[in-house]
This record gives C-alpha cells, structure tokens and sequence, in this order.
C-alpha cells in the first residue's frame, strides 16, 4: 500500500510540475502576442 501511495504522489508531483511549466510557456506566448498586437495598434494610430 506505500508503494502505491508513492507511485500516485510521485506522479502527481511529476503533473504538477509539467503543468506549471506549460502554464509558464503560454503566459510568454500570451505576453508575445500582447505586445505584438499593442505594436499594431499604436502603428495603426499612428498612421491615422
């Protein structure tokens, strides 16, 4: 039964840690994206 009990928090820490660096990686993409679109923007007021 320990076993089993340390084979699911193994894993379960493995999840969390993959999920945390997923997250990681979209919010700069999510940033990357952001500031291209503010770019576009502020070239397109500037050009009215």
């Amino acid at each position: 039964m320990l076993f089993i009990n340390h084979l699911v928090s193994t894993a379960y820490s493995q999840l969390l840690s993959s999920y945390s660096l997923i997250n990681c990686i979209s919010d700069k993409f999510e940033n990357k994206l952001n500031g291209l679109f503010y770019n576009f923007l502020q070239i397109k007021n500037a050009n009215n």
